[in-house]
């Protein structure tokens, strides 16, 4: 391999570690109201022990460092399951595990498939008491490869999908907390892709080649560099967090007070005031203003709208929000998406279309032309 492309490689996996030591440092001290960082940080230490990993190797190439690299290559198991964790946490504001029973049971499931390779690289002369070692090590590694292509695969797909359609954007995050998750998205799905890459080529083909580890190399630092730019340009925190808030503070709902009939009497005097007063046209309005307006408390209108309606606050106003828009391009064609959006409280277009996509699965232009045609 020529010199040059070690030199590339290097370099690249080292500026990587330093980015995501400094990604580290920003989630710990910038974002600690992201009720999702454990699984950010868990993942950038899983990144950082995978880099410095590959990074002894580069520099030493020895039977220690290999060993080394083998007990953390197992790792690359958890990239499906750590995304999936932590896309369910931004989604609800709410705190997960890191590791339920099936991602234990595939990191161990990998190291048991490493570790005839394992035995083999730090005590070569076992391979003379165990004749059918090689055998071992050979379909381990191939069950191992299956193993990541398939699991990775079934956590990254859907969610992939979900993006592609638009059906990521959460109804009162507003479009910074989306950007951002769609593009921690896109940047670890590339990583995805080049991991799923090297792994099944290298053992299934035996594909090696200098200037595409280079190449992967360079495009890691790339991606790493977008990840932090990601964060530091859209993380905000959702306007919908306090809204969780209320529903938090009155911990279980088999523990609240609120009564079915309170309950449901709530909800007739909010639909009232909706409907009367058309609050939902107000771009400021929140489940406190709501709630001191119906006489009675942020928590029990919250647990009302989240229990019976099976929706949160901003979904519920959002609901009215989008059946007024939807009148008003039903019958004034002549007036523009951006004046009706405006009009049904939303602050921005690009908020009203992702919206309107998320509820009625078309924008607003389609539902126009459709309603009109």
């Amino acid at each position: 391999m020529p010199d040059w492309f070690v030199f590339i490689e290097l370099i690249t996996g080292f500026s990587v570690v330093l980015l995501s030591v400094c990604f580290l440092l920003l989630i710990n001290y910038a974002l600690g109201w992201l009720p999702s960082k454990n699984f950010l940080v868990f993942l950038l230490v899983l990144a950082i022990a995978l880099k410095c990993s590959l990074f002894g190797l580069k520099l030493f190439n020895s039977a220690l460092s290999f060993g080394i690299f083998l007990i953390t290559y197992p790792f690359i198991l958890l990239l499906g399951p750590v995304m999936s964790g932590f896309t369910r946490s931004t989604l609800r504001m709410r705190k997960r595990p890191l590791m339920d029973k099936a991602s234990w049971g595939l990191l161990v499931s990998g190291y048991l498939l490493v570790m005839p390779y394992l035995l083999l690289s730090l005590v070569p002369s076992i391979e003379q008491q165990v004749p059918f070692l090689k055998m071992l090590v050979g379909g381990g590694m191939m069950v191992f490869v299956l193993l990541f292509a398939l699991t990775s695969s079934w956590h990254f797909a859907p969610v992939l999908w979900r993006l592609s359609r638009g059906a990521l954007y959460t109804v009162g995050y507003g479009e910074n907390t989306y950007h951002w998750l769609r593009g921690i998205w896109l940047s670890m799905s590339a990583i995805w892709l080049m991991l799923l890459f090297d792994t099944v080529s290298s053992h299934f083909f035996a594909y090696e080649s200098a200037w595409h580890y280079a190449l992967f190399a360079v495009l890691d630092l790339l991606i790493w560099m977008a990840l932090l730019f990601y964060t530091v340009a859209y993380c905000r925190r959702p306007h919908q967090e306090e809204e969780l808030e209320h529903c938090e503070a009155s911990q279980k709902y088999e523990r609240s007070a609120l009564t079915e009939g309170l309950a449901k009497e709530i909800l007739e005097n909010v639909d009232a005031l909706m409907q009367d007063r058309q609050l939902y046209l107000e771009s400021n309005i929140t489940i406190d203003k709501l709630a001191i307006l119906a006489r009675t408390q942020p928590q029990y209108l919250s647990q009302a709208i989240n229990q019976y309606r099976k929706v949160n606050f901003y979904e519920f106003v959002a609901g009215y929000r989008i059946d007024f828009a939807k009148r008003e391009l039903r019958n004034s064609p002549s007036k523009s998406i951006l004046d009706i959006a405006m009009g049904a409280g939303f602050n921005a277009k690009s908020t009203f279309n992702l919206t309107f996509k998320k509820i009625l699965g078309l924008t607003p232009s389609d539902y126009r032309k459709q309603q009109l045609s």
